[in-house]
């Protein structure tokens, strides 16, 4: 326990001798030269830890919550975490000089002891961790912290350093001139304490670095022809020896409407009520809604959508759109795949008289409407008369 206090102790004067640096604050985007290579491991990342808006995300190791900054913007719920006072307060003051942060998500910024994360049991949807894994001094202690916030079906990502990376001249330099640990990141000792710890799953994404391997046309065009020589498989294997991006599983993976994998729907239309009204004139359709899809839909309204509702376009006799948001009607609870629900659009008659058509569909609010995923929709004929 002593050497972890030791080596919080070292991260916090490293902050606290770097507080000052205008660059700290403007992270990724601080240097020409490291931008893309931040950027590019980010995008990797974060496309294999499947991130979905109104997640509730914990970024561990977050120094100057830089990766928090960039998910609150996404719509996720953060939570930065860091043995590092000085780092989060950094943090927190990057929120506060960007007006293009959420505020009504609650980001959180929270300091640990190195040993328990001040969390609930269960609390989390996903966890980040970008280039800090390998300065934990206790890493089987913080992958049982890491099992025990995240939910079932949750899963946690890293980017890392890989194999050597100790003996590099820059962590030598960092280690000598801040007293920080830099240790190795194997992949095989690393899953061997996440599956202790109660991880189902470790995925590795054996990418290459931009700019270790680049192809010209004729080996291009070699290579997708089937001429499988023409990739330099050697250069991939070096790279990925210094490079890791793994994420670990909870459980089964799960699916809803926050972050989507199918979504489909079947409308049944039972009832009409009327098919000719008068402008402005009250109307009602029944329908009866299955989720043909693999994904659970919410109910619950969230500021950053996430949730689902059987909408409505108007459109006129051609079918072109006059309101492409002309009526929402919410689900009366969660619905999962294979599952149906009775729903009752009401809604009220244009206006101007005229024949028009109603096009129902379900939507996933500020995600995706249904049909642009393939769901087919169901459209009514309306003649609105003159009063």
């Amino acid at each position: 326990m002593e050497e972890t206090e030791r080596w919080n102790l070292a991260a916090e004067r490293y902050f606290a001798a770097i507080k000052t640096s205008p660059a700290l604050l403007n992270k990724p985007f601080h240097h020409v030269s490291e931008t893309p290579l931040l950027l590019y491991k980010l995008g990797i990342l974060l496309a294999n830890l499947d991130v979905g808006v109104d997640h509730t995300v914990l970024d561990f190791g977050a120094g100057a919550c830089w990766i928090s900054a960039l998910l609150n913007r996404l719509g996720c719920r953060t939570i930065a975490l860091d043995v590092s006072p000085t780092a989060i307060e950094l943090g927190r003051r990057a929120f506060e000089l960007d007006r293009r942060q959420k505020a009504h998500l609650g980001p959180r910024f929270l300091t640990y002891d190195g040993h328990r994360f001040p969390l609930e049991d269960a609390s989390v949807d996903r966890i980040v961790c970008f280039d800090a894994f390998h300065h934990v001094p206790n890493p089987q202690e913080i992958l049982d912290e890491m099992w025990r916030v995240l939910r079932e079906g949750g899963r946690a990502g890293f980017a890392e350093v890989g194999a050597d990376h100790s003996h590099s001249p820059q962590s030598i330099s960092e280690m000598e001139k801040h007293g920080v640990l830099e240790d190795d990141f194997i992949v095989e000792d690393f899953w061997a304490k996440a599956a202790k710890a109660g991880f189902s799953q470790c995925l590795v994404q054996p990418y290459a670095n931009p700019g270790s391997i680049a192809l010209d046309v004729k080996s291009y065009t070699t290579f997708l022809g089937g001429g499988d020589r023409a990739f330099p498989l050697d250069l991939l294997r070096q790279d990925v020896r210094h490079n890791s991006f793994v994420t670990l599983l909870r459980g089964q993976p799960v699916y809803d409407s926050r972050n989507p994998r199918t979504l489909a729907a079947k409308l049944l239309l039972l009832e009409v009520e009327p098919r000719q009204a008068r402008p402005g004139a009250p109307l009602l359709y029944t329908f009866i809604v299955t989720n043909t899809g693999d994904t659970t839909w919410l109910a619950t309204p969230s500021p950053e959508g996430g949730f689902v509702n059987l909408g409505a376009h108007l459109l006129d006799a051609a079918g072109e759109a006059i309101d492409y948001d002309f009526h929402r009607t919410p689900l009366a609870g969660d619905l999962a795949p294979f599952q149906s629900a009775r729903l009752q659009a009401r809604l009220h008659a244009p206006a101007e008289p005229g024949t028009y058509l109603l096009e129902f569909d379900l939507v996933d609010e500020n995600v995706a409407w249904f049909a642009t995923r393939g769901s087919e929709t169901a459209r009514v004929t309306l003649t609105v008369g003159a009063d």
